[in-house]
């Protein structure tokens, strides 16, 4: 089983080859599809690292970014003085932390569908937007579906100069977390969320996307993405108009539920 993982870590590495995509990428991406293919299942445990390296010919530190990336991505287990192991598979609903619905304090997270409305090139403008330190900004307009009933609405900003790719894929791929968008397509991992929450009267058009009519009140929530180092990296305003449902939300140093507005 060991050996057949390192003929196919090699074969992987050698396709993936790529200009400009670091060695870490490419080994974490390899490693990846093993585990997804089923070769290394929940919990194997993952070669040495020292054998990692000598078996790919990459340095010590390339497999140690690499496995350390799956860790913070939720794809590995690392257990002082045991070793790395694949961890068990989480739902989809656990990868999305913003938009974390329940229909009472104890209940399970209710299922979510994103669907995205637009996407634009703008310039920064107002104080949560300058907070991504560019003056470039990839806006992303979503309706977001919980338990099939009810809509909410969210604008999602990124830094153009940092990820410009993301105004030439297929919006086919962008219905989806932008958290995990960043972290499998560019390797950047959001670590932590800050969110703060205020009562908020609609515009128009968010009123619109939302399906209630012009100058509805609800929960307005701004969600500040940052990496492991504290870097802001993405921005998110989310509308929440009158509804039946709690939301559980996230910061970095403690989570709580904020009541929607009835």
């Amino acid at each position: 089983m060991i050996e057949e993982v390192y003929d196919r870590l090699n074969r992987d590495l050698g396709s993936a080859s790529l200009p400009g995509v670091p060695k870490h990428v490419r080994l974490r991406e390899a490693i990846s599809t093993i585990i997804r293919d089923g070769l290394l299942k929940p919990g194997d445990q993952i070669p040495p690292e020292q054998t990692l390296t000598q078996a790919s010919g990459l340095s010590l530190g390339t497999v140690r970014k690499a496995l350390s990336d799956l860790a913070a991505e939720g794809l590995l287990i690392r257990e002082q003085g045991r070793g790395t192991f694949v961890s068990q598979p989480r739902s989809p609903i656990e990868e999305v932390w913003q938009f974390r619905f329940v229909d009472h304090p104890e209940g399970e997270l209710l299922p979510i569908a994103i669907e995205l409305i637009s996407r634009r090139k703008i310039r920064t403008q107002g104080p949560w937007l300058r907070l991504l330190d560019d003056d470039t900004l990839c806006e992303f307009k979503r309706r977001i579906i919980v338990n099939e009933i009810f809509t909410c609405a969210s604008r999602f900003f990124v830094s153009h100069r940092r990820f410009p790719e993301l105004m030439r894929i297929p919006l086919t791929e962008l219905n989806l977390s932008f958290k995990m968008l960043l972290s499998h397509r560019f390797g950047v991992y959001t670590h932590s969320l800050d969110q703060f929450t205020e009562a908020a009267v609609f515009d128009d058009e968010i009123s619109a996307i939302v399906g209630a009519p012009p100058g509805t009140s609800g929960v307005a929530v701004h969600s500040l993405g940052r990496t492991g180092a504290g870097e802001i990296i993405s921005y998110q305003y989310l509308a929440i108009p009158p509804g039946p449902y709690l939301l559980r939300a996230l910061t970095t140093q403690r989570m709580s539920a904020v009541r929607i507005p009835k």
